[in-house]
């Protein structure tokens, strides 16, 4: 018999008193996202993101359920949603339903939507209160309503695919070395933050997630079936249990995350990107299972062999053939690996926070990074193709060779530039306005000495000297917006003196002054 909730648990009317709900973010297994706004005493305190997840008045469930709360308040990393505040109270689900026991998770509000929808075009499919109200003023007025366009994929660049498989792999490489795995890593599990500088990606939604190393106890697939590891979906007839989840089916499902940023699709014919709900769960399994893997072709040619050979790597049917998260952040050229006072001691011992990438990669793929026995390092070399590779280690314990992963790195190192050159380019880029202002009136006059000095004591020809004073005034006057462009216009001043001069068109026949009139 299940015990019941202690109704000291419940904070009732927190929702009412201190949040405006303005619309809904999404939809998932367990309960909904709403969009709020935190007020106080009038005053608006931001926008959050508030899961809202009934939970009856099961007091066991409800433990559960809070497994999410426990793992997000100790969670902290600029590519994980922060947690907030959690409370209990009964909400009313619908107009004419009774009220129900929610918990309510609040959580940061990622502005710009999720990956899935970015990717797809999609726009969002719960209008807020501010959208109803101006769509319903719109029809009192006898106004057609918007029509909704269909959604039009996005083709990534390559620069934007690895900045967001860059975030996400930070993430989901803290979480690693907080030993936990994620079970449900997926575009829609992508949250997206649009700030002054970029947009960046955030993993959200730990209901699935579990301690590494502990066996799984659900029967059947968890999470999105089109971005589960094959082994996890393998049924075993005499047990009648599912494989397990390790750091390796994350990395396959980061895998297939990157496969629909690259093609907005995965590679099943049975999965459905726009309504998960309308597959075949049984045979999206069979053909998850038995799918080969990524074949040769090409299916967009502005996407470098290189991006496809790492795509191959995350989703190889062999877990200990994928790269781990900090194989993967070396091959994104991450200048170094982000780590907080939450990983553990191991993991810091073995990753460490100011190791460049040209370093080489780490230890082999085929041992777990819920190991964390640091292993000496094997010396560095680099192939003719610039892969940073290393020589086979011998595993004294196995007695075999266990060779390295050869990871391509999407972004190559710049090439080397003369100092001198950089300096150069950055002095004539140079825009400073109070700084041109005043070598703007140095050149100002130095046109003016170079006009008259020729001539002197008479003056310069009319035709020669008013078009070369108007150029001059026009550049006093701001035309020019940098240094080069200054220096530019101040060539063409004296290129076009020096062949007045040479041309003897550069003086008149009066005087300069009324004193030798």
């Amino acid at each position: 018999m299940h015990a019941h909730i202690s109704s000291k648990a419940f904070s009732q009317g927190y929702l009412a008193s201190f949040f405006t709900i303005q619309g809904e973010l999404g939809r998932g297994g367990k309960g909904v996202v709403l969009l709020v706004k935190h007020k106080l005493a009038g005053h608006a305190l931001g926008q959050y993101a508030c899961k809202r997840v009934p939970v009856g008045d099961d007091h066991q469930w409800l433990e559960r359920v809070l497994t999410e709360v426990q793992l997000l308040q100790g969670l902290s990393h600029q590519n994980i949603v922060a947690y907030r505040h959690a409370w209990l109270e009964d909400y009313q689900l619908s107009t004419f339903s009774p009220s129900v026991p929610c918990l309510f998770i609040l959580q940061q509000y990622c502005n710009a939507g999720d990956l899935h929808a970015y990717v797809l075009g999609a726009k969002p499919s719960n209008p807020s209160n501010e959208e109803l109200k101006h769509r319903a003023r719109r029809m009192s007025r006898g106004e057609h309503d918007e029509v909704m366009e269909s959604p039009s994929p996005k083709a990534l660049q390559l620069d934007q695919i690895i900045s967001f498989v860059r975030d996400i792999t930070s993430g989901l490489h803290y979480l690693h070395a907080n030993n936990l795995i994620h079970r449900d890593l997926k575009p829609k599990n992508c949250l997206l933050h649009r700030d002054r500088h970029r947009l960046r990606v955030l993993v959200s939604d730990f209901g699935e997630t579990q301690a590494a190393g502990n066996a799984r106890t659900a029967s059947g697939a968890t999470g999105t079936l089109s971005y589960c590891a094959p082994e996890v979906l393998i049924h075993d007839p005499t047990t009648g249990a599912f494989g397990q989840f390790t750091v390796k089916s994350d990395i396959f499902s980061l895998g297939m995350s990157v496969y629909f940023m690259c093609f907005s699709k995965v590679p099943y014919s049975c999965a459905d990107e726009i309504n998960d709900e309308n597959e075949d769960i049984d045979r999206l399994r069979e053909e998850i299972v038995a799918w080969p893997g990524i074949d040769d072709r090409r299916e967009r040619a502005d996407l470098p062999e290189r991006l496809y050979r790492f795509l191959k790597m995350l989703l190889s049917r062999d877990p200990s053939q994928r790269p781990t998260t900090e194989d993967i952040l070396r091959a994104v050229n991450e200048p170094e690996i982000q780590t907080t006072q939450h990983a553990t001691t191991g993991s810091d011992k073995s990753i460490s926070p100011r190791r460049r990438w040209s370093d080489g990669l780490s230890r082999s793929s085929s041992q777990s990074t819920q190991s964390h026995v640091q292993e000496p390092r094997s010396p560095v070399i680099r192939s003719e193709s610039g892969l940073v590779l290393r020589k086979p280690r011998f595993n004294r314990e196995s007695e075999e060779l266990v060779s390295p992963l050869r990871l391509p790195r999407l972004l190559l190192a710049p090439e080397p530039k003369s100092g001198l050159s950089v300096v150069l380019r950055e002095a004539l880029g140079y825009s400073n306005p109070t700084a041109l202002t005043a070598m703007r009136l140095l050149v100002f006059a130095a046109k003016i000495w170079s006009l008259y000095t020729p001539c002197y004591p008479y003056s310069p020809e009319p035709r020669v000297g008013v078009v070369l004073l108007v150029l001059a005034s026009l550049d006093l006057a701001g035309l020019t917006r940098s240094v080069g462009e200054l220096l530019s216009f101040a060539g063409l001043h004296y290129l076009f003196i020096a062949a007045a001069t040479h041309q003897r068109t550069i003086c008149g026949s009066t005087k300069a002054g009324p004193m030798d009139a």
